[in-house]
C-alpha cells in the first residue's frame, strides 16, 4: 500500500506476459462531508449541525443563485447541498438533497400539488431508509411528480412518489416531495435518521471507497472543478499530454492503452491537484500464453499444425523409400549371384 492510496499487488515470478503480473487499485481518501444549506429552516439547520459532518454552511436562495453563477467552482467545495423548500431556476452539477420545492432536475416532471398524503409502500432495504419508520407519517401538502423511468422511487405515497433518487451528468439527487414543515416528520426520530442517511448516501456517491480500475483501451470519465480549463494526463511511462477541458463536469480521458497507474493533474487556484487512474488487464484469457487448435475467421475455420508434427510427417515417407531401395538392391545382388 503506497502513501497516495494506491494498493498494488505484484507476482514475484516472471513469465512471458509481464503485463498481467501487476494489479493496482486506487483507494479514495476518507473525509467527512461538507454540507451547504440553502434556505434552510431552523429545524433542518439544527439537525444538520448535529450530524457527524466536517462543516455546515447556510446561504439564502438568492445568495446561492448569485454565487453559483458568478463562481461555478464555488459549489464544488461542498459534498452535499440541501435545498430546504428552495426552488432555484437552475442547478449546477452536484449532489442535492431536495426537501420540498420544485427542483429543476430533468425527469422529475412536477405537475401540481397533493393534499393529505400518507405513505403506501417503502423500499425498506434501501440505504436511505436505514432505521427510518414512516408508518405514522402524515403529509399535509406535497408536490405531485410524474417521474421518468430512470428515476427510482424509494417511498411511494397514496397519490404519488414521496422520496426519489436520480442520477444526472456530474451529480446525484435525493428528492423529498414535501417540505418537512408541512408534515409531522420533524417530530419523529426517523427524520433525523433519514437526514443522516441522505447525507452519507450522497457524499458516498461523490467519494467512492475505491476508484474504478479499468481495462487497457478503455476511457475514464472524471468530474473536475468548474474552473478547470486544461489537464495533464501522465502515463505510467511518465509521458505527459496536455488536454483542453470543455466541460469540467463531463470530462473523459483516454483511451488509456498501457497498463499501470495513470495520473490526471490540474491547477486549482494556486494548488496543483491530481487523481490516479488504475489500468490493468482484467480478462483472464488475455494473459493466457499458448496456441489454439483452430481460429475462426469469418465463416472459415483455420486449423493449426504444430511444427514438430509437420517435420515428422514429411520425413517418414523418405525413410520408407530408402529402406525399399536397399531391399531392392540386395535382391538384385542376390539374383546375380544365383
Amino acid at each position: 500500500v503506497k502513501p497516495d492510496g494506491i494498493v498494488e499487488v505484484r507476482l514475484v515470478e516472471t513469465d512471458d506476459q509481464p503485463a498481467d503480473n501487476r494489479m493496482a487499485m486506487v483507494a479514495a481518501p476518507a473525509a467527512a462531508a461538507r454540507v451547504l444549506l440553502v434556505g434552510a429552516s431552523s429545524i433542518t439547520r439544527g439537525v444538520a449541525q448535529a450530524l457527524p459532518v466536517k462543516s455546515v454552511d447556510a446561504v439564502t436562495l438568492d445568495e446561492f443563485s448569485t454565487r453559483s453563477t458568478a463562481d461555478p467552482a464555488w459549489i464544488d467545495a461542498f459534498d452535499v447541498i440541501v435545498l430546504d423548500g428552495a426552488s432555484p431556476p437552475a442547478l449546477p452539477p452536484a449532489r442535492y438533497l431536495v426537501l420540498g420545492g420544485t427542483a429543476p432536475l430533468e425527469g422529475l416532471n412536477p405537475y401540481g400539488e397533493k393534499s393529505d398524503v400518507s405513505m403506501r409502500s417503502v423500499q425498506a432495504t434501501h440505504p436511505l431508509m436505514r432505521f427510518v419508520n414512516l408508518d405514522e407519517l402524515g403529509v399535509a401538502r406535497a408536490v405531485a411528480y410524474s417521474p421518468a423511468s430512470d428515476v427510482e422511487t424509494i417511498v411511494e405515497g397514496s397519490d404519488g412518489p414521496l422520496v426519489m433518487t436520480l442520477a444526472r451528468a456530474g451529480g446525484q439527487a435525493v428528492v423529498v416531495a414535501f417540505n418537512p414543515l408541512d408534515s409531522n416528520w420533524p417530530f419523529q426520530r426517523g427524520f433525523v435518521n433519514f437526514m443522516a442517511n441522505a447525507v452519507e448516501f450522497l457524499a458516498a456517491s461523490g467519494r467512492e471507497a475505491a476508484l474504478p480500475t479499468i481495462a487497457p483501451g478503455d476511457t475514464q470519465p472524471i468530474r473536475l472543478p468548474s474552473g478547470v480549463r486544461s489537464i495533464a494526463l501522465v502515463s505510467p511511462a511518465a509521458r505527459a499530454q496536455e488536454i483542453d477541458v470543455t466541460d469540467p463536469a463531463q470530462t473523459v480521458v483516454g483511451p488509456l492503452r498501457q497498463a499501470g497507474i495513470w495520473t490526471v493533474r490540474w491547477q486549482e487556484g494556486a494548488e496543483e491537484r491530481s487523481r490516479p487512474i488504475a489500468v490493468a488487464l482484467q480478462d483472464p484469457r488475455e494473459g493466457r500464453v499458448g496456441t489454439l487448435e483452430s481460429i475462426s475467421l469469418g465463416l472459415e475455420t483455420v486449423r493449426g499444425v504444430q511444427g514438430g508434427e509437420s517435420a515428422r510427417s514429411a520425413l517418414w515417407p523418405w525413410l520408407l523409400l530408402a529402406a525399399l531401395a536397399v531391399l531392392t538392391l540386395e535382391w538384385l545382388v542376390y539374383l546375380r549371384k544365383v
